[in-house]
């Protein structure tokens, strides 16, 4: 089985380990100029439901034709109408209501006629506003001809069933996910959650693996109810503890313990906060932070303020920065920055 997985530019690495981590995983590309890798899968197709760090996994589906109206033989089109109907199959919670078409010309009367073919074979409509049987039609660069991408499951792989309380500029779950899976999770872990915000990082972490403990801190009671009602959906109620507090508050955090792994995801001015009241609220993280790791502490900011955090990382003395990411998500370019506590 032919499969293609999408992921936001810069998780490249993190989706290639994933993958590794499925078995009967052979010939593995990754596409130049795209956000995809490309791969021959001889699981079953459930399993890539699980993965946590890409937008979306799709069957793919090569056709020696030298145009999309060529698809309207006898002899191809019953192989889509095929991969719909195992579509239908995996997704047995939520059925395919309608199929979306993605192509250069989608509107043409090609693909309308396509479209109707397929009704006529799935009966399945199409539907490009609310249909969730999604459809790619695109050139094969490699070998010629035309391929379609049939999206496996019908809906989103980023987006996560448990996230029922959706709270203003909650991070991108690949993005928590890449974030956990960079703190290389152990069950020995005491995980510290700074501005948990919806809970996102501590959903991520506690579906990973065990650990022995986990904290999220937030100012905002919004917040903190988001973050129950979030870890209530994903199964996990009473196993972070959540707190309700300020870290600019030099007393708010006393006696809370240490941690051995820290993670936050600091408002970036837009949707939350401000250019110039960040500059005391991540002076703060980093202070926080200190009194609340252990002396061999890893920390995961994620963060568009670029240039605040490097200069603030560069002047700490308690803080190095071994590296950091770029990621591209929807307008925003944030960087995950891993920093590593100074003896």
């Amino acid at each position: 089985m032919k499969l293609v997985v999408t992921f936001l530019p810069g998780l490249a690495s993190f989706v290639r380990s994933e993958l590794g981590e499925l078995g009967d995983v052979t010939r593995v590309r990754e596409a130049d100029g795209r956000s995809e890798i490309s791969f021959t899968y001889g699981g079953s197709p459930r399993r890539l439901f699980g993965l946590r760090t890409v937008l979306a996994a799709y069957l793919v589906l090569c056709f020696p034709v030298p145009r999309p109206r060529s698809l309207l033989s006898s002899e191809y089109l019953p192989a889509i109408a095929d991969a719909v109907a195992r579509v239908r199959s995996l997704n047995r919670s939520l059925p395919p209501r309608g199929i979306r078409i993605g192509a250069a010309g989608a509107d043409s009367a090609v693909f309308a006629r396509i479209a109707r073919e397929l009704e006529s074979l799935t009966g399945l409509p199409r539907d490009q506003d609310e249909g969730n049987c999604h459809l790619r039609f695109r050139p094969s660069w490699a070998r010629g001809g035309w391929e379609v991408l049939v999206r496996l499951s019908t809906r989103p792989l980023s987006l996560r069933e448990w996230r029922t309380a959706p709270y203003p500029g909650g991070l991108n779950a690949t993005i928590a996910a890449a974030m956990v899976r960079w703190t290389r999770p152990d069950p020995r872990d005491r995980f510290l959650n700074l501005m948990c915000g919806s809970g996102t990082l501590l959903v991520e972490r506690l579906l990973v693996a065990p650990v022995r403990r986990a904290v999220g801190v937030d100012h905002s009671d919004e917040a903190i109810a988001a973050s129950v009602e979030n870890l209530r959906s994903a199964g996990l109620a009473g196993r972070a503890e959540l707190i309700s507090s300020d870290i600019r508050v030099g007393e708010s955090l006393d006696g809370v313990g240490t941690f051995d792994l820290l993670v936050a995801d600091p408002p970036w001015g837009d949707k939350h906060g401000s250019h110039r009241e960040n500059r005391e609220l991540y002076n703060a993280l980093l202070r926080r932070s200190t009194e609340l790791a252990t002396e061999r502490a890893t920390m995961i900011v994620a963060t568009q303020e670029l240039r605040l955090m490097d200069a603030l990382v560069s002047a700490s003395p308690d803080w190095r920065g071994d590296e950091r990411i770029q990621v591209f998500a929807k307008g925003h370019r944030p960087c995950l920055y891993l920093l590593r506590r100074t003896p």
